[in-house]
């Protein structure tokens, strides 16, 4: 713990070492059209990571912006994503912006995921026009958009889990993949039994997604729980008329309505979106499915627009389906399988520009996830003979009893004959996380600096009962482990990482970015107990511009080297009775 202060004392102390002189940046935003004001669209400067909302008026003001060529980014739902180079000098500067309307008419559109050159690591952004034109059903799906994908035929049978390093090996570790987020709350399965993958992303409303951000590369000491790159999703935010969308293909039928509502007298704004998605494997008996019904609402306030910007962003959502082969007409109706994917969520979100000397931005988050797995089956079973079941916890002789005489019997002693048995798999992950983090954005001459503080804190464990039997007549060998009474794991991460950009010359451009986390996982209760995993991360970047007129544009020259590490599940570190007894034979 001495020699991570350390670390981040130094980071510290480097990104407190520059100053520089700023100025104010004004501005409006109208419709290309009609020239009416746009409300609540976002100016951003990507330099500084300065910003701004527009007022009902469409106008804006970034204070305490510094000298010197910036490139600001103008966005707004509905409207075609615009950037703006803009020159700050001693007066200021003004932006007025006349955005498009982002539609079918516009002459570009991009089909694959486009690089982002302004990061330092590789990173990829998908939008929504992209999106629609793949027919994307699932968040797995967009792995065939990334550079050496291959096309899939959209469905929800197959929960393919996203991975961004293709032949990666993770199964028998569950829980290990790519980290997901959406609207900045991570997607978590660490409380999940039998999982041997990464996250599932069935239940994310893939008709909401306004952008996805792909980092394969070495990723932001910001983000902790990986192995293999991250992936950043964003919905949809802003004022919008009724959207209604429909895709249909021979195994999948999907419908979706949007809506986007301006409360006016700046009360703020309420998305809505309202999607059905259900697919099934043989288009001649389409009644074995699985099928999605998602329901989330967001609000956005802005307060103090011109001064000191505090968003607040508060979001629900939910969902409900799963799989079912019950209603099949074609199938032995004795026999059947069924199970929930029903989940609801919530985060709260406030970030404040206090764009002061000492500290830039701040911002805090706050989420749960809450899920209900819990799987059905029913099923015909036969012998001729009898046989022991055993359900003992314990070692030792047990002698087989019939269920009559004994119905808590250690080992009972099975019917012959034909029955039917039914068993569930109840799994109920509740998930809770906190994070607060700063930023300090600062320049002088040809540096430009980027200092980002953090700590965050997380929660798992699992409320179901786990598998049981309706009679336990006919249970077979099967021991009880209830998931409830297992301890939450606990993590802590602290993080420091600064990032310097250097501008050699009008044509060469320097950028460094190194940082260091923490993370401390706790098992209150357990044989785990409490351990600490240090990860440092380090991404160098040198550019050279030859010109527009060059047959070589740019050359780019990047390296990156750093460590991530991966909190253990349930899976892991309490694996089922019969899982204990497999790795005992094995070995």
């Amino acid at each position: 713990m001495d020699f991570t202060k350390r670390i981040i004392a130094s980071i510290v102390f480097c990104g407190l070492s520059i100053n520089g002189i700023a100025q104010t940046l004004t501005g409006c935003v109208v419709g290309k059209d009609d020239r009416k004001p746009i409300a609540y669209a976002s100016v951003t400067l990507k330099e500084n990571r300065l910003y701004a909302f527009t007022d009902e008026k469409g106008c804006f003001t970034i204070k305490n912006v510094p000298k010197g060529k910036c490139t600001a980014v103008i966005s707004c739902l509905g409207y075609a994503e615009q950037t703006v180079v803009v020159t700050i000098n001693n007066d200021g500067a003004t932006l007025n912006v006349r955005l498009a309307e982002d539609n079918l008419q516009l002459d570009e559109v991009q089909v694959v995921a486009h690089r982002k050159k302004d990061e330092i690591t590789t990173s990829y952004t998908i939008d929504r026009k992209t999106l629609d034109n793949q027919q994307i059903m699932t968040l797995g799906d967009i792995a065939q958009l990334l550079p050496g994908g291959k096309s899939v035929n959209p469905s929800l049978m197959n929960d393919s889990k996203l991975t961004l390093r293709s032949g990666s090996s993770e199964r028998g570790n569950a829980s290990f993949g790519t980290a997901i987020e959406v609207d900045g709350v991570r997607l978590n399965n660490n409380a999940m039994m039998g999982e041997t993958a990464g996250v599932s992303t069935r239940g994310v409303s893939a008709s909401n997604i306004e952008s996805v951000e792909v980092v394969p590369g070495i990723a932001s000491v910001e983000y902790g729980d990986l192995t293999n790159g991250v992936v950043k999703v964003k919905t949809r935010r802003g004022s919008s008329p009724f959207i209604l969308e429909g895709s249909i293909n021979q195994h999948t039928r999907q419908i979706a309505l949007h809506k986007g509502l301006d409360l006016g007298k700046n009360a703020g704004l309420i998305n809505f979106s309202l999607e059905h998605a259900r697919s099934f494997s043989d288009a001649a008996s389409p009644y074995t499915a699985y099928q999605r019904n998602v329901l989330s609402l967001h609000y956005m306030n802005v307060f103090m627009k011109k001064t000191q910007p505090l968003t607040l962003d508060i979001g629900l959502n939910g969902g409900v389906g799963g799989y079912d082969s019950k209603a099949d007409p074609d199938r032995n109706l004795d026999s059947y399988y069924k199970v929930k994917d029903n989940n609801v969520g919530g985060n709260v979100r406030l970030d404040w520009l206090l764009n002061q000397s000492w500290i830039t931005n701040l911002n805090f988050t706050a989420a749960f996830t809450y899920a209900d797995k819990r799987s059905e089956s029913y099923s015909n079973e036969s012998s001729s003979s009898t046989q022991p079941y055993i359900h003992t916890l314990t070692e030792g002789y047990n002698i087989a009893e019939d269920y009559d005489k004994n119905p808590s019997a250690n080992i009972i002693l099975g019917p012959t004959g034909y029955w039917y048995l039914r068993g569930f798999g109840d799994s109920k992950p509740l998930t809770y996380s906190l994070k607060l983090k700063a930023n300090w954005n600062k320049s002088f001459g040809k540096f430009r600096n980027r200092l980002l503080v953090g700590a965050e804190w997380t929660s798992s464990r699992n409320k179901g009962k786990g598998t049981h039997y309706e009679d336990m007549r006919y249970a077979p060998t099967w021991r009880e482990y209830r998931f409830d009474v297992l301890p939450a794991l606990n993590n802590m991460a602290l993080y420091a990482e600064n990032k310097l950009s250097m501008a050699i010359d009008t044509k060469q451009n320097v950028e460094l970015t190194a940082g260091v986390r923490e993370d401390i996982t706790s098992i209150p209760g357990s044989e785990y107990g409490t351990v600490g995993s240090l990860s440092p991360r380090v991404n160098i970047r040198y550019m050279l511009r030859f010109g527009q007129d060059s047959w070589v544009n740019s050359l780019s020259v990047h390296s990156g080297w750093g460590k991530s590490v991966k909190l253990p599940s349930f899976q892991v570190l309490y694996p089922s009775p019969s899982y204990r007894d497999m790795l005992a034979f094995s070995s």
